[in-house]
Parts: structure tokens; sequence; C-alpha cells
């Protein structure tokens, strides 16, 4: 098989784990996706471009999902001071406490994924992967850094497990 062939089966198969975890919380992938980049950026709020950027996400399906997420009180939409057009994408502190309650769930996925593979062999992985991804961002093929998730995940899971969230939540 493949290097991109096995990228690809993993990206896949992480993806299908989380989105059995996800499943009682009726958010999908790509919504707890939107939520995950919001949290990555500290309660900044992000242009609804950029966003669409980082969630590798088009105009149109990144709309729908907002929509979704707004609806449920999980971000909000303002528009930018200096041109009314803009959207500004923002974490409601709904939306914090609805990803800090299934962040235990999310984060027990990724814990297990190298489980019975040592430590040196995750390293060697990790390190091979991301200078893959630095080489692929210098050839102009992505304009985020790489790194960020992996990142993100280390630094929830040391954060220790979080309560489990309520399959209605819908906060204010």
């Amino acid at each position: 098989m493949q290097l991109d062939d096995l990228v690809h089966d993993v990206s896949r198969l992480r993806r299908s784990a989380i989105e059995q975890v996800l499943r009682p919380t009726c958010i999908t992938y790509a919504q707890w996706q939107v939520l995950e980049v919001l949290s990555l950026h500290g309660g900044q709020s992000m242009m609804q471009r950029e966003l669409g950027t980082w969630t590798s996400t088009g105009k149109v399906v990144l709309g729908l999902l907002l929509g979704q997420l707004e609806t449920r009180r999980l971000i909000a939409r303002r528009p930018q001071a200096a041109d009314r057009r803009v959207k500004r994408v923002v974490l409601t502190d709904g939306g914090r406490r609805f990803l800090a309650a299934i962040q235990a769930a999310t984060v027990s996925v990724d814990s297990r994924i190298p489980d019975g593979i040592s430590r040196d062999d995750m390293a060697c992985a990790e390190a091979v992967l991301d200078r893959l991804c630095k080489q692929l961002r210098e050839m102009g093929a992505a304009p985020i850094a790489c790194g960020g998730r992996a990142q993100t995940a280390r630094r929830r899971a040391q954060a220790g497990p979080v309560s489990a969230v309520d399959r209605n939540a819908s906060v204010p």
C-alpha cells in the first residue's frame, strides 16, 4: 500500500471512530471540526472564509454547517465592522461548554489509536508525517500550519477527562 493510501485510510477510520462517539450528541464530524478549529483559536473570532480553509470546507457547505451550529447556539456569526459583508464566526459560551463536555470522548479515541505501538515508533511516525506536511506546505499545498491539531489533542489529553454531554444539549 502507498503512503497516501495509508494516510487516507487512517484519517477515514479515525473520522469513523470519532463519529461513533459523537453520534449521541447529534453533532456531525464536520460540525465538531468547526467547533474544534474555533477552539484552537482561543476564543478569537475567525473570518468565515478562514474557517473554511482550516476545515477544508467550501462556502456552501460551511454556510450550512454554521447555520446548524448557530441554531443550536454553539456559534455566532457577526458582521465585521470594516466590511459588513464579511462574517466573523465565534464560539459562544454554550459552544465552549458543549465542546468541553464532549472532549473526553473525542480525546479517548485519539488516545486509544496508538495502543500497542511503542512510543519510539509513534515518535518516528509523527516526525515523518510532520516533515511531509512541512514539505507539502513549502510546495504551496496548504495555507495553514502543520501539527496544530496534534498539538491540541496532546494538550487536551493532558488536561484530563471532562464530564459526558447530554444528547439534547442545546445550551444558551
